[in-house]
């Protein structure tokens, strides 16, 4: 057992280990977030806020007599007028920011995103080869699959049942565990994939 553990580990010396994904993963975090700030702005600026005041506005006048705002009447209001699609739409631009981030970077001379850039690691297919668009976009999508159970975790946390809690908390443990079982520190997305990350 020890020895073919440690042929794995002489054979797949060339992936990047847990701590180093994690650092180059919140450099990106970092710089995603900075792009995501600068771009919401601006159309915070140019184009959202002034919709929202003037939702606000016509709210305001509509219950001008009211002195106390029901919630529920509320949002029963703001899904029924344009500002509700605007909101949704707002939404999805910033999503697609993170997407083309995380889909077009590895395409550049980088051949990674800012954040494996600077800590010398990227992403490559099992063949060495590097990734085309479709399997950037593949890849995105697949690793999402996480986030699904985590924010469905957080809706347990917030109804309070335990065992959807815990279900969810090992689904996303089991999903990386391969990481370390199979000494190639790959999770599942890639061997759906079929990528790993690597020294440059």
């Amino acid at each position: 057992m020890f020895k073919f553990l440690q042929a794995q580990e002489i054979k797949n010396a060339n992936y990047v280990g847990p701590t180093r994904r994690f650092l180059a993963y919140t450099i990106d975090i970092f710089i995603l977030a900075a792009i995501r700030y600068i771009f919401a702005y601006i159309l915070l600026y140019l184009w959202y806020a002034k919709s929202f005041f003037l939702f606000a506005n016509q709210y305001r006048q509509i219950n001008q007599n009211s002195v106390n705002y029901d919630i529920k009447e509320f949002y029963k209001y703001f899904i029924s007028q344009d500002i509700f699609f605007e909101t949704i739409l707002f939404a999805f631009l910033i999503f697609i920011i993170g997407s083309l981030y995380w889909i077009l970077c590895p395409l550049t001379r980088l051949e990674a995103t800012p954040g494996k850039a600077i800590c010398k690691i990227k992403i490559v297919k099992e063949d060495n080869k590097l990734l085309n668009l479709k399997d950037l976009i593949y890849r995105y999508f697949v690793a999402l699959t996480p986030w699904l159970f985590h924010s469905t975790m957080f809706l347990a946390l917030y109804a309070k049942n335990k065992a959807l809690i815990v279900s969810c908390m090992v689904i996303v443990v089991l999903w990386y565990e391969p990481k370390v079982i199979k000494r190639s520190y790959r999770a599942i997305h890639d061997f759906i994939c079929k990528t790993k990350v690597v020294n440059k």
